[in-house]
């Protein structure tokens, strides 16, 4: 048991490896794939999943900004007969404040919403955090080495054989 808890842990610290290695070689990649995925998430707003939508209102609220690349992806949401943006994506918060704001040019729009896409803005976001995401990855690195290794250093010296076998 031990020797197979040191090969998956063993496995997933290669494949964390692996994917923090595709992501230093490949960066544009990895961000259109994120894109997608959140242009994806986007297109299912207020479409019964709640959950989803609060968490999209909570980002565009918090974050400040409106759509994936900006407020103009809007529409191509069903939701709001594709001339609205969420009222999450206003400045000033109130309800029905971003109809017809998705077709709205850029200045009447920055007058009412924000802009900014959220992509971009959690980019932002997360490029202040770095630094401190790459010291906890390379301490849980750290751990997950250690753990192999104990577990190794157990399976050896309980020989491999079973009492209860």
């Amino acid at each position: 048991m031990l020797r197979t808890y040191a090969f998956i842990v063993g496995l997933m610290l290669l494949a964390e490896i692996t994917l923090g290695i595709l992501l230093l070689v490949y960066p544009s990649e990895a961000e259109d794939a994120i894109k997608k995925g959140m242009t994806k998430e986007f297109k299912k707003y207020e479409t019964n999943d709640e959950a989803l939508t609060k968490t999209i209102d909570a980002l565009q609220h918090d974050l400040k900004c409106c759509g994936v690349n900006n407020y103009t992806d809007w529409l191509d949401i069903d939701w709001g007969k594709g001339n609205n943006v969420a009222d999450s994506c206003c400045k000033n918060e109130t309800a029905g404040c971003g109809i017809d704001m998705a077709t709205a040019t850029l200045e009447q729009a920055n007058q009412y919403i924000h802009t900014q896409g959220c992509f971009y803005a959690l980019k932002e976001d997360l490029k202040s955090e770095t630094i401190a995401l790459g010291v906890v990855l390379f301490l849980m690195a750290i751990v997950q080495v250690l753990s192999v290794s104990c577990a190794c250093g157990l399976a050896s010296k309980s020989g491999g054989s079973s009492r209860y076998a």
